[in-house]
């Protein structure tokens, strides 16, 4: 992968769609699973879609991620898209938190799978991002297993 194209694409565009940027032959007319990323934080964002790029290189799949720079941004895209069928979100973010998030996209219906990532205690923040009703928590930076792990479950 040119990782040259995704930073420009990022410095370009904080939500930027990673699938536009990553080669033809990874990008399939109908993806695995379309991943919706949040964080506030470039460098999380772009290691996120490496790791997504990396496990299509893998193991063959077709997994498209779109980033967001906030869980607005993300609740604005999926409103109008309508077509996701992962979110990962950090848990601290500037506009609204991750559990907001969540309890936010529940209260939509969306039938999507909800993870969240923190720095925070895991046995803590888990039991609440569950009740919240996310899916799953994962200890930040999650990295190329911990999103193995979420596209098999």
């Amino acid at each position: 992968m040119n990782n040259n194209r995704v930073e420009s694409a990022l410095e370009n565009n904080s939500n930027t769609n990673i699938s536009s940027v990553l080669p033809e032959n990874i990008i399939a007319k109908t993806p695995d699973k379309i991943i919706f990323f949040a964080d506030d934080e470039e460098l999380i964002r772009l290691s996120v879609a490496r790791s997504i790029s990396n496990i299509n290189k893998k193991f063959g799949e077709k997994h498209i991620v779109k980033a967001f720079n906030s869980a607005e941004d993300l609740l604005m895209n999926i409103d109008a898209d309508n077509k996701c069928d992962i979110v990962i979100t950090d848990q601290n973010m500037g506009d609204m938190n991750g559990l907001e998030l969540i309890k936010k996209l529940r209260e939509r219906n969306y039938p999507v799978k909800i993870y969240m990532a923190s720095n925070y205690n895991k046995t803590e923040m888990e039991d609440i991002a569950k009740k919240a009703g996310g899916d799953g928590f994962f200890q930040a930076p999650i990295g190329e297993n911990e999103i193995r792990l979420i596209l098999q479950m």
